[in-house]
């Protein structure tokens, strides 16, 4: 068994998705990488609630380190607006529901998601937001700078 795959399956105690799945995505993504080793390599999941896309990036983040590649892992939802940005929203727009709630366009903050970016594109050391949708009763919140 390849390291790569003994990785993913560590991680995945799933043979047949590890090996179905996983393990083509992995390989197309070291592809990708080999091919312009000098920049940093973005890749975005995407996908519907419960697809998969936590557990396969977590799973690709597990692995990778494991031959030689360095990994960093962030949710689009962990770029969502603070609590009290949120709750200004909410009064802004009492019409629009949209706006009530976070996860829909306009409830992300694109400055700090483009500087992440950025940062992590210059190979700069960079602080990885988190937002916890435990906070303020379940309304959620950017986790501290500190955490």
């Amino acid at each position: 068994m390849t390291t790569l795959r003994s990785a993913l399956f560590e991680h995945l105690h799933d043979q047949k998705r590890v090996d179905d799945y996983y393990l083509p995505v992995a390989d197309w993504v070291l592809h990708k990488i080999a091919t312009n080793a000098k920049r940093a390599f973005f890749l975005g999941i995407s996908g519907p609630q419960g697809s998969g896309k936590s557990t396969l990036a977590e799973s690709l983040a597990a692995a990778f380190p494991r031959i030689g590649t360095s990994t960093v892992t962030f949710s689009v939802d962990d770029l969502y607006v603070t609590h009290d940005e949120q709750q200004a929203l909410a009064k802004t727009y009492p019409d629009n529901p949209l706006f009530q709630v976070r996860g829909f366009a306009g409830t992300h903050d694109v400055a700090l998601g483009a500087r992440v970016l950025e940062s992590l594109a210059a190979g700069a050391p960079t602080k990885i937001p988190k937002y916890d949708k435990s906070a303020k009763n379940g309304k959620g919140d950017r986790a501290p700078e500190s955490e």
